[in-house]
C-alpha cells in the first residue's frame, strides 16, 4: 500500500473528512487531497503531523514497502478463532464491541501497535468470556441488539 491509500485508508477508518484531518496536521484540505490522490508527497515535517494525527508511526506511514492492518483486518484475523470456537454470532459479537468502541483509538490516541495489543486483549477477555458464559449458560450469551 503507498502513501496516498494509506493516507486515505486510515482518514476514512477514523472517520475524518479531510477538512477534519488537515485542520489535525495544519495545511489546507486540498494538501490532503494532494497527498491521497499521490499528486503531491508531504514534507518531512508534515508527514509527522500525518502520522501522529492518524495514530500510526511516520516510517510505517512514509514506507511505501511497509503493510498497514486495518482496523477490520485486526478484528477479522482475531475474530476467526472466536468464530471457530464459538460461531458466527459470536464473531459478530466481537466485531460489534470493538468497532462500538473505535473512539478510544481516534484521531490517533492510540498508536497502531498499541491498538494491535488492545484488539488481542479483548479478543483473549472475549474469548473467556464465551467459556464462561457457556458453562453457566450452556451457550454464548449474545444480545442481538449490542453485540453484548
Amino acid at each position: 500500500m503507498n502513501l496516498a491509500e494509506k493516507i486515505r485508508t486510515l482518514r476514512v477508518e477514523k472517520g475524518l473528512k479531510q477538512e477534519e484531518l488537515a485542520e489535525l496536521v495544519g495545511t489546507k484540505r486540498w494538501s490532503i487531497n494532494q497527498y491521497e490522490n499521490g499528486i503531491q508527497r508531504p514534507h518531512k515535517k508534515t508527514l509527522i503531523a500525518l502520522a501522529a494525527a492518524l495514530g500510526v508511526d511516520a516510517d510505517l506511514l512514509g514506507n511505501d514497502e511497509a503493510e498497514l492492518h486495518t482496523d477490520e483486518e485486526i478484528i477479522d484475523r482475531f475474530g476467526a478463532d472466536i468464530k471457530e470456537k464459538y460461531g458466527e454470532d459470536a464473531k459478530k459479537g466481537f466485531k460489534k464491541m470493538v468497532l462500538n468502541n473505535r473512539p478510544m483509538f481516534a484521531g490517533g490516541l492510540m498508536p497502531e501497535q498499541d491498538r494491535d495489543k488492545f484488539i488481542e486483549a479483548v479478543a483473549v477477555t472475549y474469548l473467556k468470556f464465551c467459556e464462561l458464559s457457556i458453562e453457566k449458560y450452556g451457550k454464548v450469551m449474545i444480545d442481538d441488539d449490542t453485540g453484548e
